[in-house]
């Protein structure tokens, strides 16, 4: 893990997807240092770059797969 993160070795990618599972994080965490994203974040962007229109779309959309 050392040399891996001194950059001696670069890591394979088998081995990338365990360390995300063992650490629970993202690859992206790994290797860009970026968080996960959780759902409603993930939501939340895609709707606040809605036009008005398509946002109600979207609304009555989520309301009635909730009812």
């Amino acid at each position: 893990m050392s040399r891996i993160e001194n950059g001696k070795v670069q890591c394979k990618l088998e081995y990338i997807f365990v360390l995300t599972q063992y650490l629970d994080v993202s690859a992206d965490f790994l290797l860009y240092g970026r968080k996960k994203q959780n759902e409603r974040e993930a939501v939340t962007n895609i709707l606040d770059e809605l036009n008005p229109r398509d946002f109600n779309r979207a609304k009555n959309i989520l309301k009635a797969a909730f009812e």
